[in-house]
């Protein structure tokens, strides 16, 4: 027995504080190749989200107004129902990142009720007021969602696992070849909720049944409540292993069944760590997102002062005209379109056209690190619930797999090449040897 006395320094501190594995995610989510993705994915949803405010008929619009004094937001104009859902989540996500910076944990004023608010009861309220609308415009989420949303986990999986880069463009074809897993897993849990509850109304038709109905529901009623527990626990279940499904599929190479099964596995077998690493991530992205912030403030202002330093009289006015100084608390601003002329008209909506593009690089940062440290989640609650080690992966065919990239730098692979040819085959673990044949 080795009695040598413990160096603190011959430990890996990851593995003995295994939360600290989260705090990878920023430096993951701000490279360049997850960055264009997710930016790619927040401007089609935005696209698609205008467009179908333009193509909906106006008298289906929702006439309702939105008050909702809790994130200082009150609507006193009729919106396009697109445009006040978006304005409405930014309003959340800003009142969410507020409160966890100030440390308000609370429930349900604090983060908690913030994180449940952007999340769940806004999308819920819309969806209620409108529903074909916000169909449509959910389902173009979850398209648009599983593509990119799967390409940025795939990278991510494979960086957290392997320290290896591939490019965005071989994410992709992952994320295409896989596209039918990534759309069903969020949708199975909801289907098999709708099949159960469709068996529970169906027992409810007893009712129509004179004398001998009522007495027939009360005796089964015990039938429905079952079920009931059954959908509790797979709303529940997914709604908390949601962020789970992704990276199970990006990580295992598997279908939606299996990203459904761990998520559930994972949520109940370990619910209080699961819960940890959740805030774990939620308070450091609050914290990364404001760093984001800044800077994509600092970069606005300093263009927005060197490009005004020598102006003055009315090339200046022309000029504050065009892009008002911004500030960190409000970049979005809209020109005084009424104050110029054809030239200025032009130059001004080319000028939002860039200037929003820089602000969206915040909105994709935050995309790119949900993916980012949902991936690093799953493969800590693995490491726990399954035993797996952090580094196996699926790998696709040797051709498909980039362990060196021009496009982020080369990297040298973690072991040396196998004298033979080999590829591994679905499911095999990275770093596993092959089974010889029986």
């Amino acid at each position: 027995m080795d009695e040598r006395p413990l160096n603190p320094q011959d430990s890996d501190w990851r593995d003995i504080l295994q939360f600290t594995q989260i705090f990878r995610a920023f430096r993951i989510a701000i490279r360049p190749s997850k960055l264009l993705l997710a930016l790619a994915a927040l401007l089609l949803m935005y696209a698609g989200g205008r467009l179908l405010d333009v193509m909906w008929p106006q008298k289906y619009i929702d006439q309702g107004y939105m008050v909702r004094q809790d994130v200082q937001t009150i609507f006193t104009t009729v919106a396009p129902p697109f445009a006040s859902f978006a304005h409405n989540q930014i309003n959340n996500f800003e009142f969410l990142t507020a409160n966890v910076l100030s440390g308000d944990w609370s429930f349900p004023g604090g983060a908690p009720g913030a994180t449940a608010r952007f999340v769940l009861q806004t999308p819920l309220e819309y969806w209620l007021g409108n529903k074909v609308f916000f169909s449509i415009l959910f389902a173009w989420f979850l398209v648009v969602w599983a593509l990119f949303g799967g390409a940025i986990a795939r990278i991510a999986a494979i960086h957290v696992a392997r320290d290896e880069v591939i490019s965005p463009i071989r994410a992709m074809k992952f994320s295409a070849r896989a596209f039918p897993s990534f759309v069903a897993a969020p949708l199975i849990p909801f289907i098999m909720v709708l099949v159960l509850g469709v068996i529970v109304s169906i027992l409810g038709l007893l009712l129509y049944i004179p004398y001998v109905g009522p007495v027939a529901a009360g005796l089964i009623l015990i039938v429905p409540l079952v079920l009931g527990i059954l959908m509790m626990l797979l709303t529940v279940g997914c709604i908390a292993g949601s962020g789970l499904m992704y990276p199970t599929i990006a990580t295992e190479g598997s279908d939606a069944f299996d990203a459904v099964s761990r998520a559930l596995s994972h949520v109940f077998a370990a619910p209080w760590r699961l819960l940890f690493y959740a805030a774990v991530a939620l308070a450091y992205g609050a914290i990364t997102y404001f760093f984001v912030r800044v800077c994509v403030f600092v970069v606005l202002w300093l263009v927005h002062f060197f490009m005004g330093w020598f102006l003055a009289g009315d090339a200046n006015a022309i000029w504050m005209t065009m892009w008002p100084t911004p500030s960190l608390e409000k970049m979005a601003y809209s020109p005084d379109w009424t104050a110029l002329n054809a030239g200025g008209d032009i130059g001004a909506a080319i000028a939002s056209f860039w200037i929003y593009l820089t602000i969206s690089l915040m909105g994709a940062y935050v995309i790119s690190f949900y993916f980012s440290a949902s991936t690093i989640i799953y493969l800590l609650m693995r490491r726990k619930v399954d035993a797996a080690a952090m580094d196996q992966v699926y790998l696709e065919p040797a051709d498909d797999v980039l362990p060196d990239t021009a496009e982020e730098g080369a990297i040298a692979p973690k072991s040396p090449a196998p004298a033979s040819p080999t590829t591994d085959t679905p499911g095999t673990a990275a770093g596993q040897p092959p089974q010889p044949n029986a």
